[in-house]
């Protein structure tokens, strides 16, 4: 499915190529906190919506799109979060609209030449062939495509991720009556974790997703940001450079409530042990670099094994 108009020319010769970045990686992996902070760059537009939420509709068949397009009426209708719901609506039901003045925005700007979409795991949500696509899609309308996949110690997603699915409801034998942030809320999922132990399963997809994106590398450029201290200005220059803007000041240190959560020793220690082959996966693609000094504490968990 391709746009209409492409070869849009770029008129302001003097701006780093015009270009599209999408993230590529799982939930709770920094992608809120590189958001915030990219959002005070002036060369970059995010069309007015931060998480697009558009591609995975977009190569999706008639029947979907039209489920999805109904669902999307429905939300903006009854008053939830109706200005974000309208929009998503209209991204949906006119998408080539919506990419082709998104990105006319972006070259007939003076200064911003990045469009952005910063919806968590879009590069994992589509084939690798459907990536090759949409890089074609946007090379049509005038913009180069980037990727940036951003990891963070496993473990501590991990348990961030574990947190937020049962605030949202996604772990049924989990009942916990407070707010996340709180000492309270804590004290409770640690107490279900360690009753449920058993039941529990870590998955990380950290390998398939650096295997997807070797695989398109002739096609996507894309950096791997691996985290160190949780968030760092380093993070957020290595960015910078790979984006051609000016540097991103760190701005927002603000860390969600999920990952503040921290579990008993021992139960931190299953969950570390389940994510040893994630580790071994890493080791071997980050080679002589080694591991950020920060992931020291997780590693230990896994003493001897790696």
């Amino acid at each position: 499915m391709g746009c209409a108009n492409g070869n849009l020319p770029n008129i302001i010769s003097s701006k780093p190529p015009d270009t599209f970045l999408f993230l590529y990686g799982a939930q709770k992996s920094g992608t809120s906190w590189l958001s915030n902070n990219l959002g005070a760059a002036p060369e970059i537009f995010d069309a007015g919506l931060k998480e697009w939420r558009f591609w995975r509709q977009y190569f999706a068949t008639v029947e979907d799109k039209e489920r999805s397009i109904r669902r999307l009426k429905c939300r903006f209708q009854s008053g939830q979060n109706p200005k974000r719901m309208k929009m998503r609506y209209e991204m949906q039901l006119a998408p080539d609209v919506f990419l082709r003045k998104s990105t006319e925005h972006v070259v007939k700007s003076k200064h911003q030449h990045i469009l952005a979409d910063f919806t968590p795991g879009t590069g994992m949500n589509l084939t690798q062939y459907q990536l090759s696509e949409l890089a074609g899609i946007m090379a049509a309308l005038g913009l180069q495509t980037k990727a940036l996949y951003l990891l963070r110690d496993p473990l501590e997603r991990a348990v961030s991720q574990l947190s937020m699915h049962v605030f949202n409801g996604r772990r049924l034998a989990f009942n916990v009556p407070f707010q996340p942030g709180t000492i309270e809320y804590a004290t409770k999922i640690d107490e279900l974790v360690d009753i449920h132990i058993d039941q529990i399963t870590i998955r990380s997809r950290a390998n398939l997703i650096i295997e997807k994106a070797m695989a398109m590398e002739s096609t996507i450029p894309f950096q791997v940001i691996l985290f160190d201290n949780l968030f760092s200005q380093d993070a957020l220059n290595r960015v910078s450079d790979f984006l051609s803007i000016e540097s991103v000041t760190f701005q927002s240190e603000v860390i969600g409530s999920h990952s503040k959560v921290e579990l008993s020793e021992d139960n931190t220690l299953t969950i570390a042990k389940s994510l040893l082959p994630t580790y071994q996966y890493l080791k071997n693609y980050f080679g002589d670099v080694g591991f950020p000094a920060s992931w020291s504490k997780s590693l230990s968990y896994l003493d001897g094994q790696l």
